[in-house]
Order: structure tokens, then C-alpha cells, then sequence
């Protein structure tokens, strides 16, 4: 064995019952990831016009009284339809009840026109599910208070990807591991425990980031304990229990009418992950970084053992050596503003590639409930579903063929262009037949979209220089992310019809699948 040989990889090997064990343990991170992420779709349903209104005294027992009394209505000139307003209220409803029948006498709903109206403050909701909507009240003007907890956590994983950046620095990946995993219980618990949305937000965020760090954190345990074709496996696959978790979590909030009941439910299988913490090693080459030579030596040991590998008789020198070349290595790393001196086209194109797709990606899971609450649990397992045909088919491009920017870029950008064809769907057919066709582009947008993200994972290091690499994953994850604060305003583009997000996402692709292409050529 020479002084260049990798050490670890030697005692390691690529792949073994070591680095399995370890790699199944850490992949567990993202199922309470993207639970924390999709929540929000189960905890906050959109209620529909009549499932809510101001809340009446407590003297009065008939709603339906109270609502055509307190709430302004406007009559249609068709077919004696008319349409309640129930965001606000006559400001002297609770003083002055008018009777039923004194309404409804008069052939129009436009009574006592000089009465003012202000905005409810308080609401009765007709839900059985104790949703957040119900609990603080996110309905009319407060509706985007929504959004505002959504955006709290993509913040919380911008900050968990930087706070687990500076972490690693000074600690080991399994000890910032664990620190993420006892932080996500604990915040997740108290979010779905606290009566004040402010406190719920924080919380939020606080457990968008734990999520990011134990993400973060175990795949770089995963990427320094394995190699060669096994690594881009490992990578790949790591978002194979992100799709798994997808699929579940309808599953748990059919049997949990409450949203704080729901919160607990996604916090604490992380404890299974703390007692089984033990199991998953140390990153040898972090060690090695940082001088511990002798822990570094003990996880080589442990590993050959159970990978049933040699170890070489001067391992001690060899690790030295190792370390060496490891801190000599960590100096030359490029700094950010070194990367625009390698070729800006490509930078920007991997950069904006990584925005879209990250965007679109997360997007089409937050806003699922486009085409009504009816359909939510089964369009969100589609959601799953697709997003695991869609690793399946990057994983293939990566490892079998050539030109696999080209050819993901060229999925995306036909699929991308292809889902356009929605605009072309009979209004004619059931409504039922309608979603049912449009949930089929959209399955199969989200596998092209989902098939990229692969690529980008396990392909954009690649691309550059091995002292540029670092920071080129650590920037454009953290662009990427700062782009998914977008994904909960897509909603509001629903009134011009639920087809509408959809075009705006299949857009997207279709940019990000020419930017895919672009960085393809480049390295012709």
C-alpha cells in the first residue's frame, strides 16, 4: 500500500454489511423530513364557503338563522341564487336580531343597506377534524397566515443547511446528527402543543431545521463511508425514504382528527432513530481531518470486522499520512467567489437548474390539494408514487448512460411541454374525469422533475474541480432552497382555475430541462 492509496476506502471497501446497516439507519432522516414538509396539506385543509361563519352568541341555537341575520348577502338576478359573505358581519348583529321570516318575505336579500359591515374576528367552524384552520382561526383576510407557517419552514431549512454547515466544523457528523435528531422531537412535539400561532411558526422552523441537519449531517456520513458506483447508489437512494414517507403520511392522518394529535405522531418515531444512533459510525475522514487518529483507527477497525477486511499492519502511519494529505487537502478548497473564475455559464445554469427543480419539486407537494380536498390523500400518495418511478429513472441515467444531463434535460423539457395539453381537457366531462386527467400530467411531471433532482444530487460535483466541489453542494443547496419560500404562494393563482399552477410548474420544467441540456453541452 502506498502513501496515496485512500486508507479508508482500502479498510472499508466500497460497500459492505457496515456501511449498509449504517446507510439504511440514516436514510430513516427523510421520512420525518418530508412529514414536517407536508403537514401543512392534512393540519390546514382549505374549508369550503358554509363550513365556517362568525360566531353567533351563545344564546342563540339556530346557525342557519344567524347566518342569513348577521352575514351580508347578495342575491343574484338568476334563478333566486344569492351568495353569503361569510368573512364579515353586520357590526350591530349581535345587538339587534332581525327575524327569519322578515327576511325572507322581501324579494331581495339586500335588507337594510345603511347597516355596517366589518370583518368577522371570531369563527364557528362545521368540522369535525380540529384542524389549524380552527384552531387560530386562518380563514378570509388570515388566510395566508397559511402561507406565512409554510414559509416559516423553508427559512428553518435555509438555516438548518448553514447551521449544520458551521456544526460540522467543530463536530463530529454522527454528534451533529444526533443533536438534529433530539432537536426535530422536541420542537416538533411543542409545535403541535402551543395555542399561539406565533409560538406554532417558530417551532416551525426550529424543526425545519433540526430535519435539515440530520439531513445534511448523515449524508455526509453516507457519502465518506462508501465509494465508487455504491456512493452514487447511496445518494440516489437517499431520497427513496423522502418518497416512502410521502406515501405514509395520508395513511396516519386518517386515524388523527387533530392537528396538535398529528404533530406528536410525525415527532416521535425520531426517537427510534436516537436508541439506534449507536449503530451508525463516525465519519472516518472527518476524524482524519481533525487530527483523532485514534478514533479515526477504532470505526477502520470496527468496519474491517465486520466487513470481514484485512487491515494493514502500518495503519497508524498510513493514517497520518491520511490526515496529512486530508488538512493539506481542506486548505486548497476554493473559496465561493473562486467559482465564477471557472466558467460563469455553467455556474449559473447548474445554479438555476437547482432553484427550478427544487421549486417545482416541492411545490407540486404543497399545493396537491389544487383539484379539491376530495381527491387529498389519494394525490398526495400518487405524489409518492411518482416521485419513486421518477428516482428510479435518474438513477438509470446516471449509471447507464453518457449524456444523462442531456437526456434528463429532454424528459423535462417534452413532459414539461406535453402537460400544456390540460388547456385541451373537455369541460364538458365529470368532474371526477377532469381531475382524473389532470392527475396524470401532473404524475407525470413529477417524475421527470423528480428524476432531475437525482441528477443534480449524485452528477453536480462532477462538474468541477475537486477543490470547488464543497462549496459549489453547499451553495446551490442552499440557493436552491431559498427558491422553495415560493412554493406556498402558488395558491393564489387557484381563482384563475386549478389547471393554472399546473402550467406555471410544467413552464418551469421546460426551463430547467433546457438548462439540464445546457450544462450537458458543456462538457462536450
Amino acid at each position: 500500500m502506498t502513501a496515496n492509496t485512500d486508507v479508508v476506502n482500502e479498510v472499508t471497501g466500497n460497500f459492505g454489511k457496515w456501511q449498509l446497516r449504517a446507510i439504511l439507519i440514516i436514510f430513516l432522516c427523510k421520512i420525518p423530513s418530508v412529514w414536517f414538509l407536508a403537514v401543512i396539506i392534512f393540519t390546514a385543509p382549505a374549508p369550503n364557503l358554509g363550513e365556517y361563519w362568525c360566531k353567533p352568541p351563545a344564546n342563540i341555537t339556530n346557525h342557519t338563522e344567524w347566518v342569513l341575520q348577521s352575514h351580508p348577502i347578495r342575491k343574484y338576478d338568476t334563478d333566486k341564487e344569492f351568495e353569503i359573505d361569510f368573512c364579515r358581519v353586520y357590526e350591530d348583529a349581535y345587538d339587534d336580531h332581525i327575524r327569519l321570516f322578515e327576511l325572507l318575505k322581501n324579494d331581495s336579500f339586500s335588507v337594510q343597506e345603511n347597516r355596517k359591515i366589518v370583518p368577522c374576528e371570531n369563527f364557528h367552524f362545521n368540522s369535525e377534524f380540529h384542524s389549524l384552520i380552527k384552531e387560530f382561526n386562518l380563514v378570509c383576510s388570515r388566510r395566508l397566515l397559511v402561507t406565512l407557517s409554510q414559509c416559516f419552514h423553508v427559512i428553518g431549512l435555509l438555516i438548518g443547511g448553514i447551521v449544520a454547515h458551521f456544526l460540522l466544523k467543530r463536530f463530529s457528523p454522527k454528534t451533529v446528527l444526533l443533536f438534529g435528531m433530539l432537536a426535530q422531537i422536541v420542537s416538533g412535539i411543542l409545535c403541535g402543543q402551543t395555542r399561539f400561532y406565533e409560538l406554532h411558526v417558530l417551532f416551525r422552523c426550529i424543526a425545519a431545521a433540526a430535519c435539515c441537519v440530520m439531513c445534511v449531517s448523515g449524508q455526509m456520513i453516507i457519502v465518506d463511508i462508501t465509494g465508487g458506483r455504491a456512493k452514487t447508489l447511496s445518494v440516489i437512494l437517499f431520497e427513496l425514504f423522502w418518497s416512502l414517507g410521502l406515501i405514509v403520511l395520508p395513511g396516519l392522518s386518517i386515524f388523527f382528527n387533530n392537528w396538535s394529535h398529528l404533530y406528536i405522531v410525525i415527532s416521535l418515531p425520531t426517537l427510534v432513530m436516537v436508541f439506534l444512533h449507536r449503530f451508525i459510525p463516525d465519519s472516518p475522514r472527518w476524524m482524519l481531518l481533525h487530527g483523532r487518529l485514534k478514533k479515526s483507527k477504532e470505526i477502520l477497525l470496527k468496519s474491517a470486522e465486520i466487513n470481514k477486511r484485512e487491515v494493514p499492519e502500518d495503519i497508524e502511519s498510513l493514517l497520518s499520512i491520511a490526515s496529512s494529505a486530508c488538512i493539506a487537502q481542506s486548505k486548497k478548497e476554493a473559496s465561493w467567489y473562486a467559482l465564477w473564475s471557472h466558467r460563469t455559464s455553467l455556474v449559473l445554469a447548474v445554479y438555476y437548474a437547482w432553484a427550478i427543480f427544487i421549486l417545482v419539486f416541492n411545490t407540486m407537494i404543497l399545493n396537491v390539494n389544487m383539484f379539491g380536498q376530495k381527491f387529498i390523500h389519494f394525490n398526495t400518495t400518487m405524489m409518492g408514487f411518482s416521485e419513486l418511478i421518477g428516482m428510479m429513472l435518474g438513477l438509470y441515467l446516471v449509471l447507464y448512460t453518457r449524456r444523462k444531463w442531456i437526456w434528463v434535460g429532454a424528459v423535462n423539457s417534452f413532459i414539461g411541454a406535453l402537460t400544456f395539453t390540460i388547456w385541451f381537457i373537455p369541460s364538458t366531462m365529470k368532474d371526477t374525469h377532469q381531475v382524473g386527467l389532470a392527475m396524470i400530467a401532473c404524475v407525470a411531471l413529477k417524475i421527470s422533475v423528480s428524476s432531475a433532482m437525482s441528477v443534480l444530487t449524485a452528477c453536480t460535483a462532477e462538474l468541477f474541480a475537486p477543490e470547488m466541489r464543497k462549496i459549489m453542494m453547499l451553495s446551490a443547496g442552499i440557493w436552491g432552497r431559498s427558491w422553495i419560500i415560493w412554493a406556498p404562494f402558488v395558491f393564489v393563482l387557484r381563482p384563475y382555475g386549478s389547471i393554472v399552477p399546473v402550467s406555471v410548474m410544467a413552464l418551469l420544467a421546460v426551463i430547467g430541462g433546457v438548462l439540464c441540456i445546457v450544462v450537458g453541452r458543456s462538457q462536450r
